[in-house]
């Protein structure tokens, strides 16, 4: 039950992040935004660190979480920049889908999938495809919608980072948080050097800077530590309902409406998802 309901939080939180970092997309660049948010994320994680004060990881598990924050990151920018060009509500459902990845790694390490997982597994991928079309008709040539395919990169992606910061996380989940973090941070910081995107900051972006990063790392602990307490798999799948969040977040501040084929899709998907946790 500590698991299911730190997931339950994470979702909740990661939703909210998703919806502004889908908006914040819009208007100041994927890079900046990402790197700003992962520095005011540090630093309340060196805050709550230094009041926790737990043994610090060695090598292997310091690497599992620095393995963890890279895959993270990226996966984290495919799908801001997705949403940046897409539909948010879309997008964010296909970045769900990353829960499979957990499960077939649990296959790969020789345990059994029951017969409710791979039909989720099948459900899931089929509401990709119903996801990714901007017009459902057998006589007209299907298109897909801006910003899928950044999705689906970014949905695998956030696949190996459930698995590796499960690993990391056995030690210490705080420490785990940290590290991964700082993973993240250098790949960002490196890239924004390279890319060096111009934007004057306003004022009001603190509120929501400051409010997406709350979200995001608030949201990222509580799947460090709802992963030592809990399958993996199950965590993901949990989490990986947050775009419930970001869907209802869209259609009440953004009006932001569904087609046919997409709703059908979101259902299918997250159906598929469902039975994945109940396998």
């Amino acid at each position: 039950m500590e698991a299911i309901l730190y997931s339950l939080f994470a979702c909740c939180a990661w939703g909210g992040s998703d919806f502004l970092g889908g908006m914040k997309s819009r208007k100041m660049p994927v890079l900046l935004l990402i790197f700003t948010v992962k520095i005011i994320g540090l630093t309340l994680l060196v805050g709550i660190l230094f009041l926790y004060g737990g043994a610090f990881p060695d090598g292997r598990h310091i690497l599992y979480a620095c393995t963890a924050g890279f895959f993270g990151i990226i996966g984290m920018a495919c799908i801001f920049r997705g949403m940046a060009i897409g539909s948010i509500g879309v997008i964010s459902l296909i970045g769900s889908t990353s829960a499979t990845i957990p499960v077939f790694f649990d296959l790969l390490a020789g345990n059994r999938l029951s017969f409710l997982q791979l039909s989720g597994i099948v459900l899931a991928m089929t509401g990709i495809i119903f996801l990714s079309l901007e017009k459902f008709s057998l006589n007209t040539k299907k298109r897909l919608s801006a910003g899928v395919g950044l999705a689906i990169i970014g949905a695998v992606l956030t696949g190996f980072f459930f698995v590796f910061i499960d690993l990391a996380s056995n030690q210490d989940p705080f420490w785990a948080s940290l590290f991964s973090r700082l993973s993240a941070f250098t790949v960002i910081g490196l890239a924004l050097a390279i890319q060096r995107p111009g934007y004057q900051f306003k004022k009001a972006d603190i509120p929501v800077l400051l409010g997406l990063a709350l979200l995001d790392t608030t949201g990222f602990i509580a799947i460090c530590v709802a992963t030592t307490t809990g399958l993996v798999g199950i965590v993901s799948v949990l989490t990986s309902l947050y775009p419930v969040v970001a869907i209802f977040l869209a259609f009440v501040f953004l009006h932001e409406k569904m087609k046919k084929n997409q709703i059908i899709g979101a259902i299918v998907a997250l159906s598929g998802v469902l039975l994945i946790s109940g396998g």
